[in-house]
């Protein structure tokens, strides 16, 4: 697929004209494989419907849904508590407020999720969220790319990857879960595209709407928006130097930042700085800033090159200057307690300049290649090559320029006259061949033996991502090419091209569905269905009685709990992702931090095969507690039944006399009952009559 993009004709200033798909001259005949799978590949992108079809294929054979996922969690919580009357508005996570503030998100969907129930109303929401999604990247995409097979090949990259938005891999722009981000993200790409169709009216709506679902990831849609029309006055350099200069004066001057941004308290500020690292750009790695000033030259690049329309070339001025803004915001967040400028998270602003890096990249890559000569044409596939590397580090650039300067030299031999004209660009592609199979085999050696330990901590679809995750970007666009030359081949082209791929889509899209939301695999299932059996056979009463759910603390079982069991959480981790935006959530947070920090520690330190190093080191940090990971005792069990706000806590430690209920795993203790005994021992009293202790599987 790749070799067919950077050899395909390269279009003339004359013939780019308007950079919308137009009719096409006939090529002329070709024979070979390598010919016959490039007609079968032209015959599914030859009409925007097609083209679709086959995005939405190749993205759900590669990145299928996977439900109850990241922050798919928390905005299904603020579904199921909007849909619910507000029966979860004093779970932590929403006590205080949350985005759901600032969003349309939860009042578009309650509707659907009181009638067909969040788990279904979700997976059709994300199904209708991923095609809008895709259908408005491709009209972008289309309407910025000249040359529609180039076009093609980006935006096929872009569907079977995940493309990185900011540092620590925290965030894509093309994510495979709901969220509002996916659809806000794509109005604003349909508000771009109509910019540069003239449709003023139409991009206006488009981005209102897209700032209506998620503000933060609207803003960058609006920048853009901005940009283009403050270009007609400025140039682009100009306000992008604007932008570095503000930012410059913020830096120098404190006092500047608070009077714009407003100020943070200094224990409001640590918490956001030690639990939201992502925001802070001096946090993330290396190779984030790598790929994000990669993209930055690509963007140049592309912007200079000869045939490119004006306004296409306006427009990817105008993402140059909005993502100069969110790259020095991103540096300065973090550097001041500046409450403004962590609550907006401008590093989001990047998502345009990160997603069209693909499709520009193969832009530049095609034009290098088409100017022949041995640089230009090593150069062309080194960039291709390092597109759609998330985090471009020591590892890969390695291979690539060890393998690749090792296999150039053994293609040219030592004599004056090389073996091969080709040697130069042969050997990159082996080294970047090379770097992405060298990446899957070490993934691998890794998994292979711990398959059967992951079986028993993650869930299927986890397994399958885990899978998944080791196959280089630049194998799955070709693994995908052959896919649809398969369907087309199979199917013939047009509209049973269509059905099959809208087929593969469906089909694909339930498997993630089904594999999703906890599903384990074999004996892990059996017992963890068993043990969300225990614990709601215990619930029961309380939430049939309760105007609101009973807030309980189960260790990592923050799925569980809100969409399987009902009841709100007392505490997890996760539920502390919104403190940058409430001071009182912070607070909260923290305090109950102080008494579930050892069970805390004890669960992320005796999971090492689900954490890195560099991951524990941060989370014990957060929380404070030292890097013990011995059991907690009986002393903080006590001290975590102190809270009243706590109802039932279920922990891994059984102490004898003391839990509810117990089947070996898990073990529940009623809130009340352990103060009452506490304060009964405490005073030397007998202690008090209460909930009799129950044992053995299945109570």
């Amino acid at each position: 697929m790749i070799g067919n993009v950077l050899t395909a004709p390269v279009p003339t200033i004359a013939e780019a004209g308007d950079p919308r798909p137009t009719a096409e001259a006939p090529e002329s005949p070709a024979s070979g494989p390598k010919a016959r799978l490039a007609g079968l590949l032209g015959a599914a992108i030859d009409r925007p419907a097609e083209l679709l079809c086959a995005l939405l294929a190749a993205n759900a054979v590669f990145q299928p849904y996977r439900g109850r996922y990241h922050d798919s969690i928390l905005y299904g919580v603020q579904l199921l508590n909007r849909a619910s009357g507000g029966r979860h508005r004093e779970d932590l996570f929403l006590r205080f407020g949350s985005q759901d503030d600032y969003s349309l998100y939860s009042r578009i969907g309650a509707p659907l999720v009181r009638l067909l129930g969040v788990e279904t109303a979700s997976a059709l929401m994300y199904l209708a969220c991923v095609v809008l999604f895709y259908w408005a990247l491709s009209r972008l995409v289309r309407a910025i790319v000249p040359d529609r097979r180039v076009a093609a090949a980006g935006l096929l990259a872009i569907a079977v990857s995940a493309v990185a938005m900011g540092g620590r891999s925290t965030f894509h722009v093309n994510e495979n879960f709901l969220t509002p981000r996916l659809p806000s993200v794509a109005l604003a790409m349909i508000g771009l595209e109509r910019l540069l169709a003239g449709r003023r009216p139409a991009a206006a709506a488009a981005l209102a709407g897209s700032m209506a679902m998620h503000p933060l990831m609207g803003l960058g849609g609006v920048l853009v928006a901005l940009a283009w029309g403050a270009g007609r006055w400025v140039s682009p350099a100009v306000l992008a130097g604007l932008a570095l200069l503000g930012a410059a004066a913020v830096a120098i001057s404190p006092a500047l930042g608070a009077l714009v941004f407003g100020e943070m308290d200094p224990q409001w500020y640590g918490e956001v700085l030690l639990r939201s690292r992502y925001m802070v750009g001096s946090e993330w790695p290396v190779g984030d800033w790598l790929r994000v000033f990669g993209s930055f030259a690509v963007l140049l690049a592309a912007i200079r090159l000869p045939g490119l329309p004006a306004r296409p070339a306006a427009m990817l001025a105008a993402v140059g200057v909005a993502a100069t803004a969110g790259a020095a915001g991103a540096m300065l967040a973090g550097s001041q307690p500046l409450a403004l400028l962590l609550q907006g998270q401008p590093f989001r602003v990047l998502w345009p300049l990160e997603l069209l890096r693909i499709p520009l990249g193969f832009l530049v890559a095609s034009r290098l290649w088409a100017q022949g000569g041995s640089a230009c044409r090593t150069g062309a596939v080194l960039l291709a090559g390092l597109l759609t590397i998330d985090e471009p580090g020591d590892p890969e650039l390695t291979t690539i320029l060890v393998v690749g300067a090792g296999a150039a030299l053994l293609l040219r031999g030592v004599r004056q006259r090389p073996r091969s004209s080709g040697w130069a660009w042969q050997g990159a592609a082996i080294g970047v061949g090379a770097a992405s199979l060298l990446k899957l085999v070490t993934i691998h050696q890794y998994l292979a033996p711990n398959w059967g330990k992951l079986a028993r901590l993650i869930d299927l679809d986890s397994l399958m991502a885990a899978a998944l995750a080791p196959i280089d970007p630049i194998i799955r666009l070709a693994a995908a090419g052959v896919m649809l030359a398969a369907l087309v081949r199979l199917a013939g082209p047009g509209a049973r091209f269509r059905t099959a791929a809208l087929t593969v889509f469906l089909g694909m899209q339930a498997v993630g569905a089904a594999t999703s939301n906890d599903r384990f695999v074999g004996e892990p299932g059996l017992l963890r269905e068993d043990d969300r059996r225990m614990v709601a056979a215990f619930l029961a009463d309380r939430l049939d009685r309760a105007e609101t759910p009973p807030s309980v603390y189960w260790p990592g079982h923050l799925n569980d709990l809100w969409f399987d069991l009902g009841a709100n959480c007392y505490y997890d981790y996760y539920q502390a992702a919104g403190i940058a935006f409430r001071r009182e959530t912070a607070r909260e947070a923290r305090r109950r931090l102080g008494t579930t920090a050892p069970f805390e520690r004890f669960e992320v330190t005796n999971q090492r095969l689900l954490h890195n190093a560099k991951t524990i080191e941060e989370f014990v940090e957060y929380i404070g507690a030292g890097s013990d990971p011995g059991p907690p005792r009986l002393e903080d069990l006590i001290a975590l039944c102190t809270d009243p706000l706590l109802d039932v806590a279920v922990l891994r430690q059984g102490y004898e006399g003391w839990y509810s209920a117990g089947n070996g795993r898990w073990f529940i203790y009623d809130s009340k009952f352990v103060r009452a005994r506490a304060a009964a021992l405490s005073g030397g009293d007998a202690p008090p009559a209460g909930r009799a202790p129950r044992e053995g599987p299945g109570d």
